[in-house]
């Protein structure tokens, strides 16, 4: 029962190791000990063909991803394109908004009411004559 599924492979690689006191006691090992040796014998094997497995299933998984990618249609991509749009614009429209909001906090807080900001000239004002720069004299 022990040696159960054991290959022929790995029954030899793990007498040679007993052979070779991997057991650390004379040979004529327990039924568990010799199962023990042989799974170690072939752990390698075992390691490699889940790697082989992994990079199958990789690479299945890169060809679905491939197709699904070629599969997009034009109106796909217009609808794609579409919501993209429609989201910069509403992210735009929030950035201006917190924008007004913080602008508003500022003014209240130095007391800067609009009669207040209507008092202070215009920069683009001349000094001198308090016109419009660039403008008809």
């Amino acid at each position: 029962m022990a040696l159960d599924g054991v290959t022929r492979h790995g029954l030899v690689k793990a007498v040679e190791a007993i052979l070779k006191n991997a057991l650390g006691h004379p040979f004529f090992p327990s039924p568990p000990e010799l199962r023990g040796q042989c799974d170690k014998a072939m752990d390698w094997y075992r390691q490699e063909a889940r790697r082989a497995q992994r990079r199958s299933d990789q690479t299945r998984l890169n060809a679905d991803l491939d197709a699904s990618h070629e599969a997009k249609t034009s109106d796909a991509r217009a609808k794609v394109r579409s919501a993209y749009q429609r989201f910069i614009a509403r992210y735009d429209q929030s950035k201006i908004e917190e924008q007004e909001v913080a602008r508003a906090s500022i003014r209240a807080r130095y007391g800067m009411t609009p009669e207040v900001l209507a008092s202070i000239p215009n920069a683009s004002d001349d000094k001198r004559t308090g016109r419009p720069v660039g403008g008809d004299a």
